[in-house]
């Protein structure tokens, strides 16, 4: 169930999913809840994702992700995850920039992820982007901390 309003300067999404598998204790639940607003051409918006304490998202992120804002993400459907995050954008000159912070607990574990984003429209059809990402996991976890770099070339019809 998805519900979304928007007015000139403001707007505000309520998402939440539950999942039943047959024969299965990975039932699931997602709920998201985002506002938004722009002033002077810089959007801002503010998020939060919370999971089943069980089971997570259970397997609702395998049919695709339609949530979780992060480039990487990785344990915003951790079962017990609240993901808190904030992203700003503004336009200049044709370029699109954004960045997105967001801080993900579950578990006894914290994840931090950090994207930079700079998009450019060549066309109608063409455009190129600049991804840079960092992840840092918390010293509890024994993953390492990484950074990523992505160049995209997307075209639509």
């Amino acid at each position: 169930l998805k519900a979304d309003y928007d007015v000139d300067m403001f707007g505000v999404t309520i998402h939440g999913a539950k999942s039943n598998v047959e024969n299965s204790s990975n039932d699931g639940e997602i709920i998201h809840s985002e506002i938004r607003s722009e002033f002077s051409g810089l959007a801002v918006n503010l998020g939060y994702i919370t999971t089943n304490k069980d089971a997570g998202a259970g397997k609702m992120d395998t049919l695709g992700d339609n949530i979780n804002p992060l480039e990487e993400g990785e344990q915003v459907y951790s079962n017990d995850a609240d993901t808190t995050y904030i992203g700003l954008g503004y336009e200049v000159s044709g370029f699109e920039l954004g960045a997105i912070y967001g801080e993900t607990k579950y578990a006894d574990d914290k994840e931090k992820e950090l994207n930079l984003t700079v998009d450019y429209g060549i066309n109608d059809n063409l455009s190129v982007g600049l991804l840079y990402l960092n992840v840092n996991k918390d010293e509890n976890n024994a993953d390492p901390d990484y950074n990523k770099v992505a160049l995209t070339l997307e075209y639509s019809f």
